[in-house]
């Protein structure tokens, strides 16, 4: 049997997405190793930035690029993994889709379009922020 061009296709997208992603992981954890904290700390707006036309952010820049440092690894990688997932997710997706229309999965993908949508919808739930709710209006009232 002849592969199908359009899965083929979905699967090469897939995969160059993956290993430039992969390839872009690599770079910015290699810049952040071998960067110049103090030039970092010349570029960065000290003092205050503007976070939009009302709003402006106060802060320390030194306390900004030691908080930085703390997190960099753990922040990197995870936004990393989140995107890889998105594009094998996107990819089984679509591969689910071509496969039923070709007759060779059954309603698989109709389950799985119903799972997705019922997990966010759980995921976009009232509940989710329920257990920071009594943080915050304890903050609240220590505020007035």
């Amino acid at each position: 049997m002849a592969p199908d061009m359009q899965i083929l296709e979905m699967f090469t997208t897939a995969d160059d997405s993956m290993q430039g992603l992969w390839g872009l992981h690599r770079y910015v954890q290699a810049a952040h190793e071998t960067a110049n904290r103090g030039r970092i700390m010349e570029r960065i707006p000290e003092g205050s930035f503007q976070m939009t036309h009302e709003w402006l952010r106060y802060y320390d820049r030194q306390e900004l690029v030691i908080a930085v440092e703390d997190a960099f690894e753990f922040v990197h990688s995870r936004q990393s993994l989140v995107s890889l997932v998105a594009i094998f997710e996107a990819f089984l997706r679509r591969m689910l889709e071509r496969l039923q229309q070709l007759g060779h999965v059954g309603n698989a993908a109709d389950r799985y379009k119903k799972r997705q949508v019922a997990f966010r919808a759980r995921a976009r739930g009232k509940n989710r922020f329920k257990r920071y709710a009594p943080a915050a209006s304890h903050h609240l009232r220590r505020c007035r």
